[in-house]
C-alpha cells in the first residue's frame, strides 16, 4: 500500500508538471518553461517502476522531442525579422533606375505624341514635409506591429504590416529593390506569433485516461 501511494502520488506530480508546461507554453509561448516542466515530468515518470506506465513514458518522449524540434519562440524570430527589415528601408534608392524600367508596350511607342500617361498608382512622396509625414507614419506601422507580436495578436500585426506596405509604395519609387523589400514584408506576414505542436497535451490526455 506504501508504495502504491507513493507511485500515486508521483503521478499526480506528473499531472502537475505537465499541466503547467502546456500552459506556459499556450498562454506566453514560453519554450524554455515549458521544456522545464517536461523534462522534471520526464524525471519523475522515469522513477515508476511499473511497466504499466511504459507507453505514457513513450508518448512524454515523443513530445518531448516535438517540443525540442521547434526552435526558438516563434514571437522572437518575428520580432527580429522585423526590425532587420526596417533597418534595410532606408537604403531604397528614391529614384528609379533605368534597369528597373518595365519594356514599353507597342501601343505606348505608337500613342507616346498623343497623350503622357503617368499612372496614379506610381505618385511618390517628393515633397520633404510629405516625406516626413509619410516616414512616420510608416515608422508608427512598424512600431505597432512590433506591439502586436509581443501580444501575440496576429490579426493586428497583419494589418500593422498591409498598412506598411501601403507607405513603403508611397515613399519609394517602384525598383527591384522595392520589390524585394515587398516580398520581405509579405514572407513576415506569413510567419506565425504562436506554437503550432499538434502532439501538445498527448501525455497529459493519455495520463488522466
Amino acid at each position: 500500500p506504501a508504495r502504491r501511494g507513493a507511485q500515486a502520488l508521483r503521478l499526480d506530480e506528473v499531472e502537475l508538471l505537465l499541466a503547467q508546461g502546456q500552459q506556459r507554453l499556450l498562454l506566453a509561448g514560453d519554450l524554455d518553461g515549458a521544456r522545464s516542466a517536461y523534462a522534471l515530468a520526464a524525471q519523475l515518470l522515469d522513477g515508476v517502476a511499473d511497466p504499466a506506465w511504459l507507453n505514457l513514458r513513450q508518448a512524454l518522449t515523443q513530445e518531448r522531442a516535438a517540443l525540442d524540434a521547434l526552435g526558438g519562440d516563434p514571437r522572437a524570430v518575428v520580432a527580429g525579422r522585423l526590425e532587420a527589415f526596417a533597418a534595410g528601408l532606408p537604403a531604397l534608392p528614391l529614384q528609379a533606375g533605368a534597369g528597373n524600367r518595365a519594356p514599353v508596350a507597342w501601343w505606348e511607342r505608337a500613342f507616346a505624341k498623343i497623350v503622357e500617361v503617368h499612372p496614379s498608382a506610381d505618385a511618390v512622396a517628393v515633397e520633404p514635409a510629405d516625406r516626413a509625414a509619410g516616414l512616420a507614419a510608416l515608422r508608427l506601422e512598424l512600431t505597432l506591429a512590433h506591439a502586436a507580436v509581443e501580444r501575440r495578436d496576429a490579426d493586428g500585426y497583419r494589418a500593422a504590416l498591409t498598412r506598411a506596405d501601403g507607405w513603403i509604395q508611397r515613399l519609394w519609387p517602384a525598383s527591384n529593390e522595392r520589390d524585394a523589400q515587398r516580398r520581405t514584408l509579405q514572407a513576415l506576414r506569413e510567419l506565425p506569433l504562436t506554437v503550432a505542436l499538434p502532439t501538445l497535451g498527448s501525455t497529459l490526455e493519455q495520463l488522466r485516461k
